[in-house]
């Protein structure tokens, strides 16, 4: 009985199993040609602000940001999201889903580059 309680566990792991960790280039119906990518830095500084309501001044400093993007076209649409995924290379096409405000990429190994849209444009 112990053994057919086992088999039986087992079968039904192991297709759930399967299914959620298996990416196929069906499920990214698009094609992503990489641009290029970019890594853009901010300097530090100072800040001051006033607030009217106790009339007092007060002061910061902010340390400055990183920016990352990659510009990508699908069709005709050339779109700038807001990551540079790990392995991605310049020049190469990659399987792809939209979705409203994310892009999809699937990579060579398997795994997925998922980025928000920081803005598209139109290419003739």
């Amino acid at each position: 009985m112990k053994k057919i309680l086992v088999f039986v566990a087992v079968s039904l792991w192991l297709p759930l199993g399967a299914s959620t960790s298996d990416k196929t280039a069906a499920d990214y119906p698009l094609t992503a040609h990489i641009l290029g990518t970019s890594t853009h830095h901010t300097r530090g500084g100072t800040t001051s602000s006033y607030d009217a309501q106790t009339g007092q001044w007060s002061h910061g400093s902010y340390s400055g940001s990183r920016q990352r993007e990659t510009e990508l076209r699908i069709d005709k649409l050339v779109y700038t999201v807001s990551k540079v995924c790990k392995d991605v290379e310049v020049g190469k096409d990659y399987p792809a889903r939209a979705e409203k405000k994310k892009i999809h990429l699937l990579m060579p190994d398997g795994k997925t580059c998922v980025a928000l849209i920081e803005s598209t444009h139109e290419v003739q």
